[in-house]
């Protein structure tokens, strides 16, 4: 259809005198008519919608008199729409009651005035001195009484009135055009779509934009804002997202959004380096969600401090990337396997998730890392990008480089004791028995490795059960078991000493039999 085509359709002469009626009104001071009750500033709509015709329609007070003292003033933070500094407001708003899905309240335009959401009065019962919108034209859905729009679903039903146009300003939201709908969407806790009015005898102010998401426009040049559908529509070639252009939205808190709470990192301890690769960090954070809404999704993103993005993990669902992933060496290709499926998390639930130096993530040694997460829950609602800034020196990196939002990885692989043996294999106590570490134990300079000596590396030989006499740290050592009958253990502790990194490494358990008779040789 040509709708959007066609915005800048001509309104006849007795709307635009009454246009210009409106205008005046508004400079002056808000106000209705004595027999409309006014909605306060607790109703829970705001935002501005746009139709190209008579500009900016505000759900709420709010959106200008952000400061809530009952006028415009220097204190308050509106954007485009609002009035001159220095006028009045009465307080209005629009309420969508997200038990029943019933509207009620007012919106406001400079131009046309007061657009009603009431059928008669607030209390939507028409009584005889009520005024306000009376009954639609048709497709009621209160059928002569109760609401005149409402939320069913996601789709809103119904109308609202352009009250200074009377019969003339019936706005249609469930009006049949396809792709046009007027719909709620608790992903964006805000309204998408589009409302119609226009009446047989060409007047009307057309169609009416509830998120700058609904359509596309000229970016810049002589036509900025200028609906579009392809470059050439617009005088510089740039048709592109009209939020650009104006973020606008009619905002309704369909959803609390998701949260994220307690980012820590990288959660990656000396036992985790031996046991595995030491370029490795666990990135943790908490899902909060106070409408019991589980989580659908998750996205992180890691960052050399200050520097380039080194992992994208794209959006993880169900265990894998379904969008926004970057392949190659700085993220998962897309339908990848995520470390972790979050899906179905609850409240207060702990993610965590284990960057591997063989997903591509590229870490490196002894580099100091950003990261950040956002979150999707059940309803679509989105978190946003939180970013991890909360490192101190009891966390496992020590933060070397006392910066909260990052954290740094280990400088090398950590030493290799291998394995060792010991002579004789089956002893008593009382005793000498030689263990040695075998193929001599490795250090690394990064990920190189090295055998150890006596300059780069330490050798401590505990007998877990606490039986041994004092014994000399080298590769080899002497061990006396004073105890016997007993379960016993030894464990080679192998050190690093420029690092002070350390792993070991322990024997199964063995039973050191009873001391031997003495005897002396008789002739």
């Amino acid at each position: 259809m040509n709708f959007l085509k066609t915005k800048k359709l001509l309104i006849s002469i007795t709307v635009l005198a009454i246009f210009a009626s409106a205008v005046s009104f508004f400079i002056f001071k808000f106000n209705k008519g004595a027999n409309i009750v006014c909605a306060g500033v607790g109703e829970n709509v705001s935002g501005w919608a746009w139709n190209s015709n008579v500009g900016w329609v505000s759900f709420n007070t709010i959106d200008c008199d952000t400061n809530g003292n009952s006028a415009y003033d220097a204190g308050d933070t509106g954007s485009a729409g609002c009035p001159a500094v220095g006028t009045l407001f009465h307080d209005y708003g629009v309420n969508i009651d997200l038990a029943t899905g019933n509207f009620s309240g007012y919106a406001w335009n400079s131009n046309v005035g007061w657009i009603s959401f009431n059928r008669c009065g607030t209390d939507n019962n028409c009584g005889t001195s009520d005024g306000d919108t009376s009954n639609p034209p048709s497709n009621d859905p209160g059928v002569g009484a109760g609401p005149i729009a409402k939320l069913v679903g996601a789709n809103i039903i119904g109308w609202a009135k352009i009250l200074s146009i009377g019969d003339s300003g019936w706005i249609r939201f469930d009006h049949g055009q396809a792709g046009f709908e007027a719909t709620a969407d608790a992903s964006v806790n805000g309204l998408k779509g589009w409302a119609w009015n226009g009446n047989a005898d060409g007047t009307g102010i057309g169609w009416t934009s509830f998120n700058c998401g609904n359509y596309s426009s000229c970016v810049g040049g002589a036509d900025a804002g200028e609906v579009c559908a392809v470059n050439a529509d617009c005088a510089n070639n740039n048709c592109g997202d009209t939020c650009l252009v104006s973020n606008y939205q009619v905002r309704v808190p369909l959803n609390n959004l998701p949260t994220l709470s307690f980012l820590s990192a990288p959660n990656w301890w000396r036992a985790d380096a031996c046991a595995g690769n030491a370029r490795q960090a666990e990135l943790k954070w908490t899902f909060n969600d106070a409408d019991g809404d589980t989580l659908k999704s998750y996205q992180l993103k890691v960052y050399e401090s200050g520097g380039p993005l080194i992992f994208n993990s794209g959006q993880c669902e169900n265990g894998v990337c379904v969008s926004d992933c970057t392949g190659g060496v700085t993220g998962l290709p897309l339908g990848g396997a995520c470390d972790v499926d979050c899906t179905g998390y609850v409240d207060t639930n702990i993610c965590a998730y284990t960057i591997y130096q063989d997903t591509g993530s590229g870490l490196g040694y002894g580099t100091h890392y950003e990261w950040e997460v956002q979150v999707w829950d059940s309803q679509g609602g989105l978190s946003g990008m939180v970013s991890y800034n909360n490192n101190t020196g009891a966390d496992t990196d020590g933060d070397p480089d006392v910066n909260s939002s990052t954290f740094t990885t280990f400088v090398s692989e950590f030493p290799n004791p291998d394995h060792f043996i010991w002579t004789p294999n089956s002893f008593s106590a009382e005793e000498d028995v030689l263990f040695e570490s075998m193929d001599r134990a490795k250090y690394y300079t990064g990920n190189v490795e090295h055998d150890c000596d006596e300059s780069n590396c330490s050798w401590d030989w505990t007998d877990v059960d606490n039986n041994i006499e004092p014994i000399v740290d080298a590769s080899s050592t002497i061990m006396i078991f004073s105890a016997y009958g007993i379960p016993s253990k030894v464990e080679l502790k192998v050190t690093d000493t420029t690092t002070s990194y350390s792993c070991s490494s322990t024997t199964d358990a063995f039973i050191i039999k009873q001391k031997l008779p003495s005897w002396i040789e008789a002739k």
